[in-house]
């Protein structure tokens, strides 16, 4: 601890702070180390910085100073604090662990020596420790809005997210779509015999009966047309009206029969056809009329029945619109025949379309049938 280095003295000299002498007989001190100090005189030995402190120069004889923040030291006598490498950080001086904390989760530390590492922005995360690259942007289907996160969020059912590294929120499924899965990149168009009208929906609505959707991804159904109709939910198409019944409504769940005295031999029409003038029809729903029987007939279109012919008249054919008259030397006194009868012997007719014949008057006679007069007796 002493020294002396000139000749022909009484008394050693101590080594000042920042040196020291282990030897005997030493004409100099030396100096402290670097990583050491001493702040007594005449000593033997320097003082080693303490690990978490360090000391640059020699012959210091102030303390060790405290690693800074970024910095760590877990060694004694050290002459400098090594800097936290990238993906750590130490915010905390005179730090004597054997290496910095690493980043948590979210964040993450590009560079060496730093006392604090960098949040992920809003939009990304970072799922792993002690990382020295950038955050992860979002995947399509996720948010975060939110700085800082190890993870994003998944869409909720009924919304989407198509593109990356979102930090704000996810996008409702128009109207026409749906999504019933989380963390989706896209919605899904309404499959025909179904529509949506409301956004942000988890699934779509079946087409009401008198209704139809031939297209994906639709916001209504179409009403089924006139002469259709649909009796069923979520269909795609509409039936046509059967043979025998109409429809003039859109919309409709079922069709029409038609009424007697008319008929409809084709499908899908919005009206009926009527019975035309010698036909007829009694029942509803059907897909033909009926002609007129022999003795009958009908002169006007749309009925449900045929006449009877009248008496002084007669019809031998069907489907016909009027009855004929009884001709001279013929009678009808019946209703719906379909012949006249012959004027008997005796008798005579000389009018159309009667219903008696006329006796013979006196002095007169008739031997023959279905004559127009009588003859005179001889003298």
């Amino acid at each position: 601890g002493q020294f002396q280095d000139v000749e022909g003295q009484t008394q050693c000299t101590d080594c000042g702070s920042g040196l020291y002498q282990d030897e005997d007989g030493a004409d100099f001190c030396h100096r402290c180390a670097p990583g050491q100090y001493q702040q007594t005189n005449g000593t033997t030995i320097c003082v080693a910085c303490e690990a978490g402190w360090y000391r640059r120069e020699e012959g210091s004889s102030e303390p060790c100073i405290l690693c800074e923040s970024g910095k760590f030291q877990n060694s004694t006598g050290a002459s400098d604090c090594e800097l936290c490498y990238p993906g750590q950080f130490e915010n905390g001086v005179g730090s004597s662990l054997s290496a910095c904390k690493d980043c948590p989760t979210g964040q993450f530390q590009p560079l060496f020596g730093e006392e604090s590492c960098v949040p992920c922005e809003a939009g990304q995360y970072q799922g792993d420790v002690g990382t020295n690259s950038s955050c992860i942007l979002c995947e399509t289907g996720r948010f975060q809005n939110a700085s800082g996160r190890d993870t994003c969020k998944l869409c909720a059912e009924g919304q989407y997210q198509p593109g990356v590294g979102s930090d704000d929120s996810c996008v409702p499924c128009a109207e026409g779509k749906f999504q019933t899965e989380k963390g989706q990149d896209a919605c899904v168009n309404c499959p025909t015999g179904q529509f949506q009208n409301g956004t942000g929906k988890l699934g779509c609505t079946l087409c009401l009966p008198g209704r139809y959707q031939n297209q994906n991804g639709t916001t209504q159904c179409i009403e089924c047309p006139a002469g259709q109709f649909q009796n069923d939910n979520g269909t795609t198409t509409c039936k046509r009206c059967p043979v025998g019944q109409f429809q003039n409504v859109t919309g409709q769940t079922n069709c029409v029969d038609c009424r007697s005295g008319q008929f409809q031999q084709v499908e899908g029409r919005t009206k009926c056809r009527q019975c035309l003038d010698g036909q007829f029809q009694n029942s509803s729903g059907t897909t033909s009329c009926f002609a007129c029987a022999q003795g009958q007939f009908q002169d006007q279109s749309g009925q449900t029945d045929c006449a009877l012919c009248p008496v002084g008249t007669f019809q031998a054919w069907t489907n016909t619109t009027r009855c004929e008259p009884c001709l001279v030397g013929f009678f009808q006194d019946l209703n719906g025949t379909v012949i006249c009868k012959e004027c008997p012997t005796g008798e005579f007719q000389d009018g159309n379309g009667t219903t008696t014949c006329i006796q013979c008057p006196k002095g007169q006679f008739q031997s023959l049938n279905a004559t127009t007069s009588c003859d005179g007796c001889p003298a």
